[in-house]
C-alpha cells in the first residue's frame, strides 16, 4: 500500500481475518475470533478464522465476558482465559483474541502464537475506528521559543 492512501474496511476485515486464518493453521482444527467488548455493550464479532456454528458461537460469547471481566482497565497486565480446551487474550484496549482448540496443546505455545497473532493485529485494529469529527487541536508555541 501506497503512503498516505487509507485501506478500505473490506482490506482491513480481510487482512484481519486472514491473520486469524493462519493462527488457526498453526494450530490444527481450532477456530479463532477477534472480538471487541467495551462495559456494559456486548461484544462485537470483528473477525474469525471460519464462521461460527451455534456452540462456538456461544462459547466464544461466554470466553469475551470472561476476558472483559478479568481485565482490570489501565494495567499494564492484559486479562489471560486458559481453559483446557480455549484460550483468550486481550490486548490492543478492548479486543480479544479467543482461540478454541480442538485437542489440547502446550499452554505455552498457544500463548506465543496468539501474542504473535495479537502482534500484527494491532497494526490493523486502529483503521477499524472512525476518524475524528473535529481535527486534532494544534498549540500556538510560547512566544518565549519563536
Amino acid at each position: 500500500m501506497s503512503p498516505g492512501l487509507v485501506p478500505s474496511m473490506d482490506r482491513i476485515t480481510s487482512g484481519s481475518r486472514c491473520t486469524s486464518r493462519g493462527s488457526r493453521a498453526s494450530i490444527a482444527r481450532a477456530t479463532a475470533f477477534v472480538i471487541r467488548s467495551k462495559p456494559g455493550v456486548p461484544p462485537q464479532l470483528l473477525a474469525f478464522a471460519r464462521t461460527p456454528d451455534e456452540a462456538e458461537a456461544s462459547r466464544w460469547q461466554f470466553l469475551a465476558r470472561r476476558t472483559s471481566n478479568a481485565h482490570t482497565p489501565g494495567a499494564r497486565v492484559r486479562a489471560r482465559v486458559v481453559d483446557p480446551d480455549a484460550y483468550a487474550m486481550s490486548f490492543w484496549y478492548d479486543c480479544a483474541l479467543i482461540v478454541l482448540l480442538s485437542e489440547p496443546y502446550g499452554i505455552d505455545f498457544v500463548r506465543h502464537r496468539c501474542r504473535q497473532v495479537a502482534r500484527e493485529l494491532v497494526h490493523l485494529l486502529p483503521m477499524l475506528d472512525p476518524d475524528p469529527e473535529a481535527p486534532a487541536a494544534i498549540r500556538r508555541r510560547p512566544p518565549t521559543l519563536s
